[in-house]
C-alpha cells in the first residue's frame, strides 16, 4: 500500500475541512483505526489486469466491446466520516500501455464516482466504469472526459451517478502510462449537517409571484431550490452574468438510473460537490436539473431569477442555459414525466426571455475550459436549434441517443406551451435599451491612481434599477471573463455609482438597466481603467532608496541617483503602454524603458513646474507581455518614482 499526503490533498479529498483517510488492500483491520485523522490519505491498488499492446482507435473500441469481465483481485476503499453531510475518498490505480482493467473495488456506499488523472504525460484514449449495486455487478459504461484541467493539475471524466452502489471497477485504454490514475467517490447523505431532510420543503412555484400579465413566470414550474437540496452557499463562488438568453442546452449526467426519489436531492448535492471540489468550478455546472421522477431543481445560484453563466457547453456557456437530466439515456428511453419536466423548464425560460423554441441561432465560439467545442475560438457556428443537445456544439455523446432523439418533440411541445401562454397573458416586454453614459473622468481614463472610480449614466424608460458591470484582469493574468459575459459589481436604483478597483488590475466597466421582471437590458460600456501594480511587484536593483511622505502616490517613492539602477516588473500582460508616476521638476533625471531587451523610449522627469505625482506615458508599438525594466540614465540627477502601471486595451 502506498500513502501520499501530497496526492491526497488534490481533487475531491478536501471537502469541508478534516481530510478523509482511505484504505485499500486485502487486510484493512489495522488501518481502520486511522479513519478520521486530520490529513487525507489516498490508497493504492496497483496494476491488476493488462491485456496487451497499445491499440489504435478502432481496435480500442472492438477490444473494449468484446473483453470479458475481469476476475482480478478485490480491494477495499472505505469512506471517511462525512463532513457537512458529504464524504469523498479515492483509490490510486495503475494504467499501463494497452488495455488495463483495474481491481474490483469494494467500498462504502457512494452517490457518484469518476476517474481522474494527471494532465501531464500520455492521456487515456478510452475509459469505462461499471458499478456493483444490490443486483450485483452491472454493465460497462463509457465515460466522457471533461478536458478542462482542474486547479490541482488533474483531468477527470464526467461524474457517474450510482447512488447506493458499493463497488466500482475501471477499464482504461492508453498508448502510454497514464500518470496518477485514480477512482474518486463522493457520497452525500440525505441531510446536510443538522438541517431538515431534503426534499420539496423548499420550492419555488409560479404561485409565489403576484399574478400580472406577462410577468414571464406564468409557466414557471415547481422547483426545488438550492436550500431545498442543501447547497453550501459558503463554499459557492460568484459567477459571471450573461447578457440575454439565446439558446438552451439539454444534457444527461450519465449513471445507472437507479436512485430513489428520496435520494434525488442528495444526488444533486453530490454533483455540486464534484463540480466545486473535484473540478474546481465555482458552483454546480447546470442552471437546472431534472431527476428521473420529473422533479426540477435549481442548479447554479441565481438561475431562477437571472442568467448566471454556467458550465453546460464549453465555448458556449454565455447567453445559454443548461438543463441536465440526472441519468444515462444512451440506451434508456426517458420517461414521459422526465420529458414533461424538461418541457416545463424550457417553456418557462423561452416565454420569460422571448426566445423562439423552434428557431435557430448562430453563436460565436468563446474560450473553452470545458467540453471541446466543434469550432475554433472566434468562429460563428452554423444556425443551430435554439433548443439543442450538448453534442450539437461539442465533441460529446451527451445527452444520450434516446434523449437526443426526443428533442424534436420537445421543441414542438415547448412551442405549443409558449404559444398558449402568449395568447393568454401576452408576450414579455422587449429587452430594455442600453443607457447613455458619461465618459470616465480624466483622472480615471487609462490609469486611475485612486481606487474609487466614479461612474454616471442617464435614465432608461421602463428601468426599475441598474447594474454596474465589469470585466477584469489581474496583473499577469488574462481577463477573468469572456467577451460575452460580465460580472455584476454594483446594483443601484440611481444613475451614479462608485466602484473600487484593486491595485494591479484592469477593469472594463459598463452599465445596463434592469426591468420590472428582473431581466437585464442591453449593455453600454463606459470605459477601461488600470490601477498601478502593487509595490511588491516592483523588483529593485542596488542603488535605490525609499522616500516616504503624503505627497507621493501610496505615500512612498523609490529614489535613485545612480546611473544604471533598475526597476523590473515581471509578468506584464497585454500592455499597450507603460505609465510612470513620479516627481517632476527642475533638475530631475531621465529613465529608459525596456520591453525585454529592447529599449522603447528614454523619458525625462525634468520640468519647469514641480509636482510629486507627474505622469509620463510611454506608448508601446504593439501589445506586450513579458518583463518591463525602467533604468536610470543619469548620475547625480535624482529620479523619484512612486508607481508604475500597464494599461491594457478594452477587455472584450
Amino acid at each position: 500500500m502506498r500513502r501520499g499526503a501530497a496526492a491526497a490533498v488534490a481533487g475531491l479529498l478536501a471537502l469541508g475541512g478534516v481530510g478523509p483517510t482511505t484504505h485499500a488492500g486485502e487486510a484493512a483491520g489495522a488501518e481502520l483505526a486511522t479513519l478520521g485523522r486530520v490529513g487525507p490519505t489516498t490508497a493504492h491498488a496497483g496494476t491488476v489486469a493488462h491485456t496487451g499492446p497499445a491499440l489504435d482507435a478502432g481496435q480500442t473500441v472492438r477490444a473494449l466491446a468484446t473483453s470479458a469481465i475481469a476476475t482480478g483481485p478485490t480491494v477495499s476503499a472505505l469512506a471517511p466520516a462525512p463532513v457537512d453531510g458529504l464524504a469523498s475518498w479515492s483509490l490510486d490505480l495503475d494504467a499501463r500501455p494497452g488495455t488495463t482493467t483495474g481491481p474490483r473495488v469494494e467500498t462504502s456506499p457512494f452517490t457518484l464516482s469518476a476517474l481522474s488523472w494527471d494532465a501531464t504525460g500520455p492521456q487515456p484514449e478510452h475509459l469505462e466504469l461499471r458499478v456493483r449495486d444490490a443486483a450485483g455487478w452491472g454493465e460497462w459504461f463509457d465515460l466522457a472526459v471533461d478536458p478542462a484541467t482542474a486547479p490541482d493539475g488533474r483531468l477527470a471524466t464526467e461524474p457517474f451517478i450510482a447512488d447506493g452502489a458499493t463497488g466500482a471497477q475501471a477499464r482504461v485504454v492508453s498508448d502510454g502510462v497514464t500518470r496518477g490514475l485514480r477512482i474518486d467517490f463522493v457520497h452525500a447523505s440525505s441531510t446536510r449537517g443538522s438541517t431538515a431532510p431534503l426534499g420539496l420543503a423548499s420550492v419555488v412555484t409560479a404561485g409565489t409571484t403576484p399574478a400580472r400579465a406577462a410577468t414571464g413566470d406564468e409557466l414557471r414550474p415547481k422547483i426545488v431550490t438550492r436550500k431545498g437540496w442543501g447547497a453550501n452557499e459558503s463554499k459557492t463562488e460568484p459567477v459571471s452574468s450573461s447578457t440575454w438568453l439565446k439558446a438552451m442546452y439539454v444534457h444527461h449526467t450519465a449513471g445507472t438510473n437507479t436512485y430513489t426519489k428520496e435520494r434525488a436531492p442528495a444526488v444533486v448535492r453530490s454533483i455540486w460537490a464534484f463540480h466545486t471540489k473535484g473540478r474546481g468550478w465555482p458552483d454546480i455546472g447546470y442552471q437546472f436539473l431534472v431527476d428521473r421522477f420529473g422533479t426540477v431543481y435549481e442548479g447554479r445560484r441565481g438561475a431562477i431569477d437571472g442568467l448566471p453563466v454556467g458550465a453546460q457547453a464549453g465555448g458556449f456557456n454565455a447567453d445559454t442555459i443548461g438543463v441536465a437530466v440526472m441519468g444515462d439515456f444512451t440506451r434508456t428511453t426517458p420517461s414521459k414525466r422526465v420529458v414533461a419536466a424538461v418541457v416545463d423548464v424550457l417553456a418557462w425560460q423561452a416565454h420569460r426571455w422571448g426566445v423562439d423554441p423552434r428557431g435557430k441561432v448562430r453563436l460565436r465560439t468563446a474560450t473553452s475550459t470545458g467540453s471541446e467545442p466543434r469550432w475554433k475560438e472566434g468562429r460563428l457556428t452554423p444556425a443551430l436549434p435554439v433548443i439543442r443537445g450538448h453534442r450539437d456544439t461539442n465533441h460529446t455523446s451527451c445527452p444520450g441517443a434516446r434523449l437526443y432523439a426526443r428533442l424534436p418533440a420537445i421543441r414542438r411541445a415547448v412551442d405549443a406551451k409558449v404559444d398558449r401562454a402568449v395568447r393568454r397573458h401576452g408576450e414579455t416586454p422587449a429587452q430594455l435599451r442600453a443607457p447613455k453614459v458619461d465618459p470616465l473622468r480624466a483622472s480615471a481614463e487609462g490609469v486611475s491612481l485612486s481606487a474609487n472610480v466614479a461612474l454616471a449614466w442617464h435614465e432608461v424608460e421602463g428601468a426599475t434599477g441598474y447594474e454596474v458591470l465589469r470585466r477584469s484582469a489581474k496583473h499577469g493574468k488574462k481577463a477573468e471573463q469572456t467577451r460575452y459575459a460580465w460580472v455584476v459589481t454594483e446594483q443601484t436604483r440611481g444613475t451614479e455609482a462608485v466602484v473600487r478597483v484593486p491595485r494591479g488590475q484592469t477593469w472594463t466597466l459598463a452599465v445596463r438597466a434592469v426591468d420590472a421582471l428582473g431581466r437585464p437590458g442591453k449593455v453600454r460600456r463606459i470605459g477601461t481603467t488600470t490601477r498601478p501594480v502593487p509595490e511588491r511587484r516592483i523588483e529593485r536593483s542596488d542603488g535605490w532608496s525609499t522616500a516616504r511622505g503624503a505627497r507621493y502616490f501610496g505615500r512612498t517613492a523609490l529614489v535613485s541617483r545612480e546611473k544604471g539602477a533598475t526597476l523590473r516588473v515581471r509578468k506584464v500582460k497585454h500592455a499597450t503602454s507603460v505609465v510612470l508616476v513620479g516627481a517632476k521638476g527642475p533638475g530631475l533625471g531621465r529613465v529608459a524603458v525596456y520591453t525585454g531587451k529592447k529599449r522603447v523610449a528614454t523619458v525625462s522627469f525634468a520640468n519647469a513646474d514641480a509636482t510629486p505625482r507627474g505622469r509620463i506615458e510611454v506608448e508601446l508599438p504593439k501589445r506586450y507581455s513579458g518583463t518591463v525594466r525602467v533604468v536610470v540614465r543619469d548620475a547625480d540627477r535624482p529620479v523619484r518614482l512612486s508607481a508604475i502601471a500597464f494599461p491594457r486595451a478594452r477587455l472584450g
